[in-house]
């Protein structure tokens, strides 16, 4: 298929006032939703900072509408751990359905990125998703590319799998942060896009100011590259809400890799 290439989406708008949600870090929110591409179901996670005059339930809501998604879960909701892998003791573990035969390699798109380290704030969060005891998942960096993330909205031209795991940048509408787009039947595929309108902290820790922290989301958003689905234990990067920071995985993520790649 023809590669989607950024072309003109990165104009003199990414030269904008950052919007003023930006300003101070608040309530950042998360959700899942569908839409169908092509009679194929295609899922979407947006990672939205919530504005002061909406809930985060309105603000994601608004957040999946723009994407042209509604509100749903996947299929594979998950089920207690089997006991091996270090997934054991009961815990219920939610998963989306996607899951990897292989290692995951991400291609890197730099083009209208706010922040000059913004591939190591993604990379910094191979080693945390990778090293997990009695799990077998691996994902690592390509290549860089000028592709933009085929399964993005606001990338040119339609919605298509293209065969390859792409993060890039995209002019994202709303108050969205960023978005993951991934297909869970055939052959899995995981796209992802960062707003340029939001301001962005360099990596995960490093830097003060009113900005949002990269690796925090990058590190969310490639929790569900993985396979995991949103959880209701607040002792987990992807609990859906959150108003700092979130540098490392908590022992829950890693029971629940183990789990699903054990």
């Amino acid at each position: 298929m023809t590669a989607r290439t950024l072309g003109s989406l990165f104009s003199l708008a990414l030269l904008a006032a950052v919007p003023a949600a930006a300003q101070a870090d608040g309530e950042v929110a998360s959700a899942t939703g569908a839409r169908q591409v092509n009679g194929q179901t295609v899922y979407v996670d947006v990672v939205v900072a919530v504005p002061r005059s909406q809930t985060a339930r309105q603000a994601t809501d608004q957040a999946l509408a723009q994407q042209g998604a509604t509100r749903q879960k996947p299929p594979w909701a998950g089920g207690p751990g089997s006991g091996g892998g270090g997934g054991g003791g009961g815990d219920q573990f939610f998963y989306t359905g996607l899951e990897w035969n292989s290692t995951v390699t991400q291609h890197y798109n730099a083009t209208g990125q706010r922040v000059g380290t913004a591939k190591t704030a993604l990379t910094n969060t191979y080693s945390d998703w990778s090293n997990i005891s009695g799990s077998s998942y691996d994902i690592t960096g390509g290549t860089d590319t000028s592709r933009c993330p085929s399964l993005v909205q606001q990338c040119a031209g339609p919605q298509v799998t293209d065969g390859f795991n792409d993060v890039g940048w995209a002019s994202i509408g709303g108050s969205t942060l960023g978005v993951t787009w991934f297909v869970t039947s055939g052959a899995p595929e995981a796209d992802m896009a960062l707003n340029t309108r939001f301001a962005w902290k360099q990596t995960c820790g490093s830097s003060g100011g009113s900005a949002y922290d990269l690796e925090t989301v990058f590190l969310h958003e490639n929790g569900h590259v993985a396979g995991l689905d949103h959880t209701n234990r607040t002792d987990s990067v992807m609990y859906p809400s959150y108003q700092a920071p979130r540098c490392d995985l908590y022992q829950y993520d890693k029971d629940a890799m183990a789990n699903l790649y054990g």
